[in-house]
């Protein structure tokens, strides 16, 4: 991903899309885009443990602020089907754009 940052545009809206034939590839995607998850348990057994996520992903701590949205799908061959979609926090894209790329990738039939 990094490599592919230097081809955004910067001030104009950006998008990850990731395809893949296997469902759990979303994960890998989903921790590369926000940090690998952590848990600290705390010394008395009594306390809830820490939980959250590295400073160590692609949009982590403010980093490559160009991109707002990034999309997961599965393709299977017949159809194309959204798995997972990541909006930023604070992000300036029109909730209609992000409804209209959620729905271009959802169960789209594919001609052969």
């Amino acid at each position: 991903m990094k490599e592919a940052y230097g081809q955004f545009v910067h001030g104009k809206t950006n998008l990850i899309a990731v395809c893949s034939d296997w469902f759990d590839d979303s994960e890998d995607f989903e921790t590369a885009l926000l940090g690998r998850t952590f848990e600290r348990l705390a010394g008395d057994k009594r306390m809830t443990p820490e939980t959250g996520r590295l400073h160590d992903g692609f949009w982590s701590v403010e980093k490559h602020r160009a991109i707002e949205l990034a999309i997961f799908f599965t393709f299977s061959g017949t159809r194309d089907h959204l798995d997972s979609r990541w909006v930023r926090d604070h992000s300036t894209i029109a909730p209609e754009l992000i409804s209209c790329v959620s729905s271009v990738f959802t169960s789209t039939s594919v001609t052969r």
